[in-house]
């Protein structure tokens, strides 16, 4: 991709717009508040969160971690600035919400930086959406959100508005032949694994 940032983060499968994007607005210190990641699970989601908050808690590089500061250190073990949510049920509700602005509230225990991921972002009930947007509305300084959801209609158009979209594609099958066949996998059984 003419214009890629030249970067140490792994290549995350047909995701590299994503992470040339996050990669360029970590260098400008441009990050957005907020990001929707839209595509179903098992695109490379996990290792563009993983990717994002490592460069986030790295306390010396920005984007390349170095593995031994506190931050580092932190995020590997489970940083403590490092949130998530996920749908307790069918549906996230009012109370992660309120847990999590409780949360937001305290200052960041080891960096300048807080990551919140809500997983399936779509299931938040209309009260616990309406608590989120004013979670998103005030994020104050150094929050970042990561929304992942497969289906963006079923968000509160209002939280949509306040995020930057970001598309996850589907991994092309050339990538994934290539990929079977480096691991030494023959041609053949390679087109075929990846058609399935």
């Amino acid at each position: 991709m003419k214009g890629d940032v030249t970067v140490a983060w792994p290549r995350v499968l047909g995701q590299e717009h994503i992470q040339d994007i996050l990669q360029r607005t970590l260098i400008q210190g441009r990050l957005a508040h907020s990001y929707l990641l839209i595509g179903p699970p098992g695109l490379g989601q996990e290792e563009i969160i993983n990717q994002l908050g490592s460069a986030l808690s790295c306390h010396q590089e920005v984007l390349e971690p170095c593995g031994h500061c506190v931050g580092c250190l932190a995020f590997a073990g489970g940083h403590p600035d490092f949130h998530q949510i996920a749908p307790i049920g069918a549906s996230i509700k009012i109370d992660q919400i309120r847990e999590l602005a409780n949360s937001l509230a305290l200052h960041p225990y080891i960096g300048p930086h807080r990551l919140c991921v809500v997983y399936d972002a779509d299931t938040l009930t209309m009260e616990a959406g309406n608590s989120f947007l004013k979670l998103l509305e005030e994020p104050g300084a150094g929050i970042i959100f990561i929304l992942l959801t497969a289906n963006p209609a079923g968000l509160l158009p209002t939280i949509t508005s306040r995020c930057q979209s970001l598309l996850l594609q589907p991994v092309p099958l050339k990538y994934i032949e290539e990929e079977l066949i480096s691991q030494g996998i023959p041609q053949e059984q390679a087109q075929i694994a990846a058609a399935l």
